[in-house]
């Protein structure tokens, strides 16, 4: 007599976050084959997971200004945000020294919104230079708003985010070939939409001059 084994082939999704994910994103996971002891073969897909997938709703506002008084305290709403871009901007606040207090705060993990408070000082002192030291007297006393100081934060974050992206392209120049072709991506995605645009407010046009008719 002759035994014969069946073999059952059954696909199904992994989700893989390694590090070599994380910091090398060009790399691709192939899919795994595992046999049970039952015959029963498995092949396993990787999936990608992004860090800030478990976001299930969009923010209500992107950006948002609230309090009232001197203009040198404000707390600023920042919609679709979490602690990546409020410690880093906290980080630059706190060093600069016309800013007398600064924090962020995320109100829930559920709301994607980071609300950050920024408090300069009211009278710099001095007299004679203003806080950054040109030289120039006349505005000497005159104390930097908590908007003033927030868009200089985010220059001053943009400029050490290029910095850093440039010394990496340069020691890995993979991350420089991925930034491109993303880019190339984004591109060719703004021409379609615009080209689809295009089409249907040419489309509405023919309607309304159907219906004149």
């Amino acid at each position: 007599s002759t035994s014969t084994s069946c073999t059952t082939t059954t696909t199904t999704t992994a989700t893989a976050t390694t590090h070599a994910q994380i910091y090398h994103p060009h790399v691709k996971l192939s899919q795994q084959k595992i046999t049970t002891s039952n015959n029963l073969q498995l092949v396993i897909k990787p999936k990608i997971m992004s860090v800030n997938e478990v976001k299930i709703k969009k923010a209500e506002v992107a950006f948002e200004i609230r309090g009232t008084g001197p203009p040198t305290s404000r707390t600023f709403v920042l919609g679709d945000e979490d602690h990546t871009l409020g410690n880093a901007l906290r980080h630059v606040l706190i060093n600069d020294p016309r800013v007398d207090f600064t924090g962020y705060c995320v109100p829930h993990p559920s709301e994607p919104v980071v609300q950050l408070r920024v408090q300069t000082k009211e009278s710099l002192g001095g007299g004679g230079s203003n806080s950054k030291g040109d030289g120039e007297g006349g505005e000497g006393n005159v104390p930097v708003t908590a908007i003033e100081a927030l868009k200089e934060a985010c220059m001053t974050l943009s400029e050490q985010c290029d910095i850093v992206l440039q010394k990496l392209e340069v020691e890995m120049p993979e991350v420089r070939e991925d930034r491109e072709r993303i880019a190339r991506l984004e591109e060719a995605d703004m021409m379609e939409g615009g080209i689809m645009e295009e089409e249907e407010a040419g489309m509405d046009e023919e309607n309304f001059m159907d219906d004149e008719e």
